[in-house]
This record gives C-alpha cells, structure tokens and sequence, in this order.
C-alpha cells in the first residue's frame, strides 16, 4: 500500500519520534545533507535574478541555491506521478539534450520540466536556519518533504491530533528519517 497523509499510522510515527533527537537543522547541516544524500551543487544564486519578483523573496535575506543533475538519484526522487508528468512535457515541448545554460530562465525551466535537473532555492533571515522561502525548479514531493524536515516544528505543536504535527510526522517517514 502507498504511503498517504489519511493512512499513515502517525501514532507509531510519534513514538519513533520520541526516540530521535531531531530539531530544525542548522543551514551546515542542510548543505552536508544535500550534497551527500541528493549528490547536490551549490550554485550562485544571482542566476536567478528572476526570484526578485516573487513576493515571498526576500533580497535582504541570505540566499542559497542548489542544483541536482545525477540521474541515478532523480530517478529515485521523483514519484511515479512526476515522472509521468516530466514525460508528457517532453512528448509535448521534445527533450533539451544539449548542456544547459544555467544563466538562460527558458533553458533552466525547460530541463526542470523534463525531469533532467533540479534546482532548490531557500533563504535564511538569521544565517543559520531556514527561512519560510523555498523554491523548486521543477516539482518534487520528496524534496518538500525533506525540507518541512529540515525547518523542524514547535514543540508545543508535537501533540497527537495537531494537524502541523501530523504533517512533520509524515514528512519524517515520507524523507526516510523515521521507518514504519
């Protein structure tokens, strides 16, 4: 059966829960994580001067960007669904074969699109931790789950029945952090 928010035992969840010492993660330990677990660059984000006019972007705040091109971990990233979908954008707009411009927005988007790459940007306000800003080129249910990981949750919140809660536990087991 696969895994989903409304069948998950999230009280076997909690208990593993107890066990691990997990907080937020510091932005080290962000980048140890996403350049050994997901084979992650560290890219300068001043390519994306397009972030500039989202208004959950923040110039002020540190900026990090990521870029994951190893095929082998994609494919085993991506879900079944967003496979799926990176395959009909390329039946539909063909496959981008030559190597990509990280500069070029089309170009950036497009090989997002496919499934050939992707790139995760986040902010800081503090320097250490995350902030609310995170983005991907290119959708990744996993990635997002790391990440709710990652920002950690209020311990006032870590009550069985609190919504936020559920979602963090489901987070932990979706990102591998916690087996059930």
């Amino acid at each position: 059966m696969t895994l989903s928010f409304d069948n998950f035992n999230a009280l076997e969840a909690h208990e593993k829960f107890k066990q691990l010492n997990i907080s937020k993660f510091s932005l080290d330990e962000i980048d140890r994580i996403l350049k050994t677990k997901y084979k992650a660059k560290e890219m300068d984000s001043d390519l994306f001067s397009e972030l500039h006019q989202d208004p959950f972007f923040n110039p002020s705040f540190l900026t990090k960007c990521y870029l994951i091109d190893d095929q082998s971990v994609l494919e085993n990233l991506y879900n079944k669904e967003e496979k799926i979908t990176h395959n009909e954008f390329k039946e539909s707009y063909g496959t981008l074969t030559t190597k990509i411009d990280h500069s070029n927005p089309e170009e950036r988007n497009h090989a997002a699109s496919q499934g050939t790459l992707l790139y995760i940007i986040f902010q800081s306000e503090d320097g250490k931790y995350l902030s609310p800003f995170i983005s991907t080129y290119g959708p990744c249910e996993k990635i997002m789950f790391e990440f709710m990981v990652f920002k950690g949750i209020d311990p006032s919140k870590c009550v069985l029945g609190d919504m936020d809660y559920k979602l963090y536990l489901f987070s932990l087991v979706s990102a591998g952090y916690i087996k059930i």
